[in-house]
């Protein structure tokens, strides 16, 4: 599927669909301009050209020649690029350093029309070092913002990144809501496209706040479709589904028939993506249901777009119409629409072709029009040179453009080989843990295989021995004992094991880290729980009765305290990233603001770390309670005498309060170049924040969301190490609705866990 992007950025279309074809077709018309393009340029060109030919003031000539390179660029490019070089020239010559910027972002601007990315890349980087000098924060945030819209339309997603991360910082910094809002927006999108989305909706929920405090409807409306993209990732149907719902909403309201028609095609073909998820399963209810919501909005899409005779997108809903009913078994529906589709496909083929005629007749008029700008500015003799030589770099720049469209798709095939080795040897490595996986189990099962032979024999022969004579039953009785010696399970553990730790590495040993250590009994179970055996298969594995297995394992479970482990992956990380990023030390001053299931987790971890922990609080009564997780001192925020007395005393403050408070208070307890760290907070600051308070004394407020994978696994082995783990209560899922209340109250020491073993009760 398709993902459709909202790409927000200044003077560049929303989001767009350009075929191979089209945009082969306007490489070909680089140096043509269409009749109707030609009549809406004559009169605003003319006024301009008598305005260059009698004005003798440098500042409107140069803005002269700008506005004409941009009346040109959409009709006549050759000459638009004329137009910018005397602009540009004339900006060097004349040091007025803003006329140069923008009529390098001006060129930029045409550049990205002719979806020459290069070209335009450099443009927008002179405009940038321009913006740079000027000292003009705003214009090197659209600047770089516009750089990393090229480099994604190159498929440089790291480059792109780059740039649109730090013209977010400059828009946080400026507070310049309506391009921060553009730049949440590019992030996320950036993130979709490197199919992280987890990372991409924190940006877009972002970008969707912004919109919504600055009521821009169309940002709401493609955000929203962008985030229901996320929920597709992360197979969340029904969300996505309400995000779809009510983003067409809005887009209905902004009454644009043309982008009303793509968000229902849009719409249609994330349903359909839906429904072929699971392309190998049977066609059920669930997936006829998701096809038929397809059908229903590409009939809508096709319904607008037959009336606009946009026959590009036209095609491609009749396409997705198709192949929805041959899905649901609709044939004669399916080939109505196969028909359609034809039809459509062969209107857009004689489109191009009448186009392409037209351009052809209007070379003609392009080539008079060339002469007339010319005839002004030069004598006979060298206009007809120029000419001349205009007309061999049109030539040029074609053919330029054309081998640049070559190598470009060269490079994308590359790249797409690239991926695609990837991942093969992805698929590869994963057959292989799979069959090294298969082959332990077939080693285990083997064990299991002998260890019930020996036993059977056992049994046949103590039959035996029952009927048989003296000499005969002490023979048969030696022979038990030596079986029963077989069954021993030191030597085949001990191979077992060193097959095990090839496949699984480090297994072991970090289940003796969480532990404290662990007996060779119990890594025994540990490995078959791991192998997925039955109580039954690891009781024969192993030689004892079933009850004894699941004995075992109910202790194992206790010694791991796997509950009390499960909220490191979250309040854990939470707390522990920002520490660490920050670089908190032995002898730090650390003060930690709230004692939930956040706060508690900062004060263990800054102990750890050999920091002094104070607890903001604003209840006395939890003094107590923070001493016993590791607070050294408690200070209650109600109190001004207290808070007076902690002023300037604190290197870090870990703010896990999660709802607007004051924090001008706190402020003033850091000292110079403190620190105060927001994980908690994720509204607007209100009361509004005083400068000065940073200001002052070089303070920092920052903020951090959680970890990656590494620093999970870090905190994991830092936990591990420092015998670290969260304050919890078990949860039956049967008393969800009174945890959930609890927890709206407050009365929760720290986190609930749900007790996966009431799920099947």
């Amino acid at each position: 599927m398709h993902w459709f992007f909202w790409q927000i950025a200044p003077l560049f279309p929303a989001y767009h669909t350009i075929s191979i074809g089209r945009h082969l077709f306007l490489l070909l018309l680089l140096s043509g301009i269409s009749p109707g393009a030609m009549a809406g340029l004559s009169q605003n060109a003319d006024s301009l050209l008598n305005l260059v030919k009698t004005d003798e003031v440098d500042s409107i000539e140069l803005n002269t020649y700008s506005q004409l390179a941009l009346e040109y660029s959409t009709a006549n490019f050759d000459s638009a690029l004329i137009f910018f070089e005397k602009a540009i020239a004339m900006s060097k010559a004349s040091g007025n350093r803003y006329a140069g910027r923008k009529a390098y972002e001006r060129l930029g601007n045409a550049f990205i029309k002719q979806q020459d990315y290069t070209r335009a890349l450099e443009a927008y980087h002179m405009a940038l070092n321009m913006s740079e000098n000027e000292e003009r924060p705003r214009a090197v945030a659209i600047n770089m913002g516009f750089i990393g819209f090229l480099h994604f339309q190159m498929e440089n997603y790291d480059e792109a990144l780059r740039y649109y991360q730090d013209a977010y910082k400059l828009c946080q910094e400026g507070q310049y809501a309506g391009n921060l809002m553009r730049q949440t927006n590019n992030i996320g999108t950036v993130y979709l496209k490197r199919e992280q989305p987890d990372s991409a909706v924190v940006y877009f929920e972002q970008g969707l706040l912004l919109a919504n405090q600055l009521k821009h409807d169309q940002a709401i409306s493609f955000i929203g479709v962008n985030i229901a993209n996320c929920y597709a990732y992360l197979d969340e149907f029904d969300k996505g589904r309400e995000v779809l719902e009510r983003s067409l909403g809005y887009i209905q309201n902004l009454g644009d028939r043309s982008v009303l028609a793509q968000a229902f095609g849009n719409v249609g073909s994330w349903y359909q993506q839906q429904a072929n998820g699971s392309v190998n399963e049977p066609v059920g209810q669930t997936r006829l249901f998701k096809q038929r919501l397809a059908i229903k909005y590409y009939k809508r899409a096709a319904a607008i777009h037959d009336s606009l005779k946009n026959y590009y997108l036209l095609k491609q809903w009749y396409y997705g119409l198709s192949q929805g009913y041959e899905v649901m078994k609709e044939a004669d529906s399916a080939l109505l629409y196969q028909k359609l589709y034809k039809s459509a496909h062969d209107s857009v083929f004689e489109l191009e072709k009448a186009q392409l005629v037209a351009g052809l007749e209007s070379t003609r008029k392009v080539a008079i029009q060339k002469q007339h700008i010319k005839l002004l500015q030069k004598e006979n003799e060298l206009r007809r040179l120029w000419q001349y030589g205009l007309i061999l770099f049109a030539g040029l720049l074609i053919i330029i453009a054309l081998l640049l469209y070559f190598y470009l798709r060269a490079g994308k095939r590359s790249a797409r080989i690239e991926r695609e080795a990837a991942k093969h040897k992805r698929e590869q490595l994963e057959e292989n843990l799979n069959l090294r996986n298969r082959q332990l189990t077939s080693h285990a099962l083997q064990i299991l295989q002998k260890n019930n032979l020996m036993e059977e024999l056992k049994s046949d022969i103590t039959l035996l021995r029952r009927s048989a004579g003296p000499d005969q039953s002490k023979e048969l009785g030696q022979f038990i004992n030596r079986l029963s010696q077989g069954l021993q399970l030191d030597q085949d553990w001990d191979k077992f094991r060193l097959y095990f730790e090839e496949v699984h590495p480090g297994f072991f040993e970090t289940l003796n880290n969480v532990s404290g250590g662990l007996t060779t009994n119990e890594l025994r179970h540990a490995a078959m729980v791991r192998l997925g055996m039955s109580l039954k298969e690891s009781a024969s594995i192993l030689n004892v009765a079933p009850p004894s297995v699941k004995i075992a394992r109910n202790r194992l479970k206790k010694k791991l305290n796997l509950a009390a482990a499960a909220p490191i992956l979250c309040a854990g990380i939470t707390t522990y990233s920002p520490l660490k990023h920050y670089g908190v030390k032995a002898g730090d001053k650390v003060g930690v603001l709230g004692m939930g299931g956040l706060g508690h987790m900062g004060i263990k971890f800054a102990k750890a770390m050999g920091a002094q922990v104070t607890l903001f609080t604003r209840s006395a009564s939890k003094a107590e309670e923070a001493r016993r997780q590791g607070a050294d001192h408690v200070i209650v925020s109600t109190d001004a005498e207290q808070m007076k007395a902690a002023a300037g005393h604190f290197d870090f403050l870990l703010d896990t309060i999660p709802v607007q408070h004051d924090l001008n208070p706190y402020l003033e307890t850091l000292r110079f170049d403190g620190v105060h760290i927001l994980v908690g907070l994720i509204e607007p600051v209100d009361p509004a924040l005083h400068a000065a308070n940073l200001v002052m004394k070089r303070r920092v407020l920052a903020g951090s969301l959680i970890g990656g994978m590494a620093e999970t696994q870090e905190v994991l082995d830092f936990c591990a190490e420092h015998d670290i783990s969260c304050d919890i209560e078990m949860l039956d899922i049967k008393n969800i609705n009174e945890a959930y209340s609890r927890m709206i109250a407050g009365d929760v020491k720290y986190r609930f866990v749900i007790d996966m073993a009431t799920l099947k009760a």
